[in-house]
């Protein structure tokens, strides 16, 4: 039992020391989206008032605004990831951006 809670708070803090050198970029993509997300719903509000099934269309984008950026925030992460960096710098992976 002591190995599994040592392992738990190991991966704790990794997690809290990789979230404190990317938070800045982090909170940057998590405002964005909100505003995007309010934005969306806004509109949504708006076209509903006309047509229904337009508003209900436009709130369908709200979904893709959330995934969009949690793909986002991980791809903010990747490059900070520890066994990521070790991989591209062994050749095994390619530098972002690369095919």
């Amino acid at each position: 039992m002591a190995m599994e809670s040592g392992t738990l708070l190991t991966t704790v803090g990794r997690a809290g020391v990789l979230f404190g050198k990317a938070w800045p970029r982090l909170f940057a993509v998590f405002l964005v989206a909100q505003l995007a997300h309010r934005g969306l719903q806004w509109v949504a509000v708006q076209a509903g008032d006309k047509a229904e099934a337009a508003g209900i269309a436009v709130l369908a984008l709200l979904v893709v605004v959330s995934l969009a950026m949690y793909v986002t925030m991980f791809l903010v992460l990747r490059g900070e990831l520890p066994f990521h960096r070790r991989a591209v710098a062994e050749g095994i992976l390619a530098p972002n951006g690369m095919e």
